[in-house]
Formats: C-alpha cells, structure tokens, sequence
C-alpha cells in the first residue's frame, strides 16, 4: 500500500482551505506555511508527515494557527499506519528567530498489516483483505525551530519536534507513546494579507 500516494487528497484539501484568500477583516493573518517532516514513532519507527499551517491570530511575539496534516507510519513487519489530524498550535517567536512552539492536534488513524493475513476455513489456508484497523489518535508535540526570512532573506523555516501519540484502541486499550518530527517550512505565496 502506497501511502505517501493515500496522503496527497488530504493535504489539497488542507492546502486549498488554509490558502484561501484573506480579507482585512478575517482571521487569516498571514500566508499558510506548508511542511515535510520526518517522523518517527518510539524514536524507531520511521514515517513522514505533510501539514498545513495558518495563523490565525498575531500578539507581539506570539501567535496562534490552525494546522491541518497527513502522514504514515512503516514498522515493517508488523504494520503500516496512516494518520490525518487536525489542531491548533501556539507559538513564541524570539528577536533571534528562534522560535517555539506546542500543538494539541486530534485525529483518525488505521493501521494495515504489513504482512498478508491468513485464516483457516473448511481445512483450508485462505488469505485474508487487508481492512486494517481504525483509531482515534491524539499527538502533542513541543517544537524548537528556526526561520531564516528575517536575516537570510530564504523562506525556509526548520523545526524540530518531539511529544506524545495517545491511540485508541489498541488490543481495547489506550496506547501512549513517543514520536518525534524534523521537517522544513514553506511559506505559501498565497492567501493572507500582508
């Protein structure tokens, strides 16, 4: 299963809203920033996420935006996940441009066997769909990063993020446990008012 191909239909949804074209009196303040990452489940688990980011409100050296992503999980030769979430996230921006940030971002996920399943019917050994199964997820990042607009004059931001992935269920149970992101920004050249 392809899933960086599943996350694309996503995140043009999420790049067409968050782009939308601001008026004077919207809560669109700036273009919509869109970012790739790097992520990884248990600091093991390689993956990808793609999100969308909008800020909606500006105070001094902090701001607040919508952030809308997509993303997978490989942890061949168990499963293959892939997630899609929606969130709101706070940041503080420094003088240095430094900045840092923490997101609460609720969600859906499905994992699919990696590996073909198999039943016993009528003394038989039959392959089994691969339906996978779905989930409600939870993922709380705190960020560090670096925009290097003010004095490079490159629209390009880095950011490293680490937090905690709450899944439900798991075996009927609450799974919590640790992931991390390290990914580059984009601003987009639309939407916003400047």
């Amino acid at each position: 299963m392809n899933l960086l191909r599943i996350s694309i239909i996503p995140l043009v949804v999420f790049l067409s809203f968050f782009s939308a074209e601001g008026k004077s009196d919207s809560l669109w303040v700036k273009p919509a920033i869109i970012w790739g990452s790097y992520f990884s489940e248990n600091f093991a688990l390689p993956g990808y996420c793609l999100n969308v980011e909008k800020t909606l409100r500006i105070h001094g050296l902090n701001s607040f935006a919508l952030d809308g992503g997509t993303g997978g999980v490989f942890a061949n030769p168990f499963y293959d996940a892939y997630f899609l979430y929606l969130g709101l996230s706070g940041r503080h921006n420094y003088l240095n441009n430094m900045f840092v940030d923490i997101s609460c971002n609720i969600g859906y996920q499905h994992l699919f066997n990696a590996q073909k399943t198999y039943e016993v019917e009528n003394n038989r050994i039959v392959e089994q769909p691969n339906y996978g199964y779905p989930m409600a997820i939870l993922y709380v990042p705190l960020g560090i990063g670096y925009n290097f607009q003010p004095t490079l004059k490159i629209p390009l931001q880095l950011r490293l993020a680490a937090g905690v992935v709450v899944e439900y269920p798991t075996n009927w149970w609450v799974m919590t446990h640790w992931a991390y992101q390290i990914g580059i920004g984009v601003p987009l050249p639309l939407g916003g008012h400047r």
